[in-house]
């Protein structure tokens, strides 16, 4: 530990207040409520007064598993949600807030998820919470530390609101690609793709002739557009034990059932492919449609809307042939395309700066929590002539 960093429990550098607001039952107004979700409800009454960081009580994900979202800060009037704690410097503590809640937001694996218990209902005491340590570099680093991670903070947020903007402008001209003066439904312009039920018994090869897609397969690294890999093989055999039909290279696919349906992923195949039944399918019939224009299509339906209500939403072949697609010829389609994939390279480009800076921020925030390396105290003069 370097010299003046100091090893403290949470409970001696500050009190902990539990939130007193039932989230379902606040009254909204003009005071933030804090609750577990990133951002902010509100209250017509207030709790605390001044700065805090506050740490949910109950696990973010429950059913016997600790886990933690995030770690908030909130400063001014504001009220707290009854399942989050607030943590308010001690008089004459010499701490910054904001540090200490970059401190415990960034080391929450490490620093309150050990803490918590239960079985069914896995939940952190605030008693746990005070016994928790914390190592805090003097005063004046704190702030370094925090004006630093601002910083990158407000390039994040300028990039994040570029990629924003560039997917609300994708979006909106997608749909002005795909205006036609003649529709027809989709089992005009695709073949339906069907699922196959998969056994956990068959599942676990990494190796094999033909992948078995499932949803899960869509969040792989490498599989943001089209699928490149699996988890899961099978032998040719296997696959027609199983009863499952093999979909050609091209096909596009999407989750037909639960809550993945809502994410309206969409995904091509590159190879001869089975797919689960939590997945269906599109395939191009040749000479009416091409891959790239269905994908683009697809990506502009809201398959949502298309759900039967209940507790699980699903989709089935019916919902899916009754869309209604742009008629359009081979041509047209192939112009659709190349704009459809310079809008993905724009896209793309920005959610890889996106993705960077957040992973500087983290590497950075690792490195000057750890104390491996001081920020000169010459970094305060340079932001005082930054201002001037």
């Amino acid at each position: 530990m370097r010299d003046g960093w100091r090893k403290i429990t949470i409970g001696e550098l500050c009190t902990l207040t539990k939130g007193t607001t039932p989230t379902q039952k606040a009254i909204p107004g003009q005071y933030p409520l804090v609750v577990t979700a990133a951002d902010s409800l509100s209250s017509d009454t207030y709790q605390f007064d001044g700065e805090a960081v506050c740490i949910p009580l109950v696990s973010s994900t429950g059913h016997g598993h600790a886990s933690l979202k995030r770690v908030h800060y909130a400063s001014g009037k504001f009220a707290v949600a009854n399942i989050i704690t607030a943590l308010e410097a001690r008089n004459g503590m010499d701490v910054e807030m904001k540090f200490l809640w970059l401190l415990l937001d960034h080391g929450r694996d490490e620093i309150i998820v050990p803490l918590m218990k239960g079985t069914a209902n896995v939940s952190v005491s605030q008693a746990a919470l005070a016994s928790a340590h914390v190592i805090l570099p003097p005063l004046d680093e704190q702030r370094r530390i925090v004006d630093l991670i601002e910083s990158v903070d407000d390039v994040i947020d300028r990039a994040l609101r570029y990629t924003m903007e560039c997917n609300a402008v994708s979006q909106a001209r997608r749909k002005d690609l795909m205006k036609a003066t003649d529709y027809v439904r989709m089992d005009s312009v695709a073949t339906m793709a069907s699922g196959a039920a998969f056994p956990s018994s068959e599942q676990g090869m990494s190796v094999g002739s033909i992948p078995f897609v499932k949803v899960s397969d869509m969040n792989l690294p490498g599989n943001e557009t089209h699928i490149r890999r699996a988890n899961n093989y099978v032998s040719r055999e296997a696959a027609a034990r199983l009863g499952a039909k093999l979909w050609p290279s091209g096909t596009v696919i999407f989750p037909k059932v639960g809550a993945a349906l809502s994410t309206e992923k969409r995904r091509v195949l590159t190879e001869v492919t089975a797919i689960d039944n939590n997945v269906m399918g599109l395939v191009p019939i040749e000479g009416v449609s091409l891959t790239g224009f269905l994908f683009a299509f697809m990506r502009t339906v809201k398959l949502g809307l298309y759900a039967q209500p209940g507790a699980v939403p699903s989709i089935n072949q019916k919902h899916v042939r009754s869309i209604r697609a742009p008629r359009l010829s081979i041509e047209e389609q192939s112009a659709i395309i190349d704009e459809a994939e310079c809008l993905d390279a724009v896209m793309q480009s920005s959610e890889f700066q996106l993705d960077r800076l957040r992973n500087l921020r983290a590497n950075l925030l690792t490195t000057l929590l750890s104390g491996e390396h001081e920020i000169p105290a010459a970094y305060d003069a340079l932001v005082e002539e930054t201002a001037a």
